[in-house]
């Protein structure tokens, strides 16, 4: 009996550890709002290279993943790119490198994640778009520096095929170094635009860029400190009217206006008449117009997460 009951004991342990196992392969697999990114793409926590086309070989791969993980490595936030060999529309080809940024690299909050997606359907018109997430986003997207994101697909474009041509492993992996140098470039050496900024949704806080180095945090948007300046002025410039009017009733002694009683004498009054010159004048009041110019300016563009760019080859 007890030797029965060990067995059934074990048969349950090995099915218990084959659905574990199971269960551990398929949640491997990276998804986010309905697209699945396979593991086998994953190449370390901040780098991921997945050939969706099945264009290259596995040397090729390899030379593709060891370029990405260069280039996460030297800018600090994590990469992904993503090889499609689906059609998709130019939404749904946004919508996946978002997914990708989302679902790969979810706990991305601190450093930020860039994903870039080339287009290898086969078909005359590509579309390659790149997402930038969270401080990412104040190096690649954003404000009147234009859109980095599309300067890089733009000049990855230059060694990718047309759409509809043959594919080259070669023109794909030059673009890529193209992609690589200028992550770093725009990271390390031309940096961020002061006044920059994203929402960060989640912890509901704005990431502002102070320098082309440097990340605040804050609660308001930056134009949001001129209001309270703008009102600490204001209540200050009352107190200050407030203590000098109360000052210069002191200093002076004002007298009340007289009545006209103190003219008068009840025993002797005399009437005279007085001609006034403007009695019976129609009197025309002209407001005197005056031109006024409007002025503006402009501020630096923040987005509630996220940004990105892409462009047609």
């Amino acid at each position: 009996m007890k030797k029965k009951a060990a067995r059934i004991l074990s048969v349950l342990v090995i099915l218990v550890t084959v659905a574990s196992a199971f269960c551990i392969s398929v949640s491997a697999d990276y998804t986010y709002d309905g697209y699945t990114f396979p593991d086998t793409g994953k190449i370390s926590q901040n780098a991921y290279y997945y050939d969706e086309s099945h264009t290259f070989s596995d040397e090729e791969v390899a030379k593709i993943n060891e370029l990405v993980q260069d280039t996460a490595d030297r800018t600090g936030f994590n990469v992904g790119v993503f090889t499609a060999g689906r059609s998709r529309s130019d939404n749904s080809v946004e919508e996946v490198a978002i997914a990708g940024c989302k679902g790969i690299f979810p706990n991305n909050r601190i450093k930020g994640s860039v994903f870039f997606y080339i287009d290898l359907d086969g078909y005359t018109e590509a579309y390659d778009y790149i997402y930038a997430d969270y401080d990412a986003v104040l190096y690649y997207t954003g404000s009147s520096f234009g859109n980095r994101c599309r300067r890089i697909t733009q000049a990855c474009q230059k060694s990718f095929p047309p759409g509809g041509s043959k594919v080259e492993f070669s023109d794909i992996y030059e673009g890529l170094q193209t992609f690589s140098r200028y992550l770093i470039d725009y990271k390390k050496e031309t940096g961020m635009e002061k006044g920059a900024y994203y929402y960060d949704s989640q912890e509901k806080m704005f990431h502002i860029a102070t320098s082309s180095k440097d990340v605040t945090i804050s609660f308001l948007k930056p134009y949001d400190h001129w209001k309270i300046v703008l009102i600490f002025g204001l209540v200050l410039s009352i107190i200050v009217c407030l203590f000098v009017a109360t000052g210069t009733v002191k200093k002076y002694k004002f007298k009340e206006t007289p009545g006209a009683s103190i003219y008068t004498s009840k025993n002797n009054i005399h009437i005279r008449t007085q001609t006034d010159t403007l009695i019976s004048t129609n009197v025309y009041k002209t407001r005197i117009s005056s031109s006024s110019g409007g002025g503006g300016g402009h501020g630096g563009g923040g987005h509630s997460s996220g940004g990105g760019g892409g462009s047609h080859r």
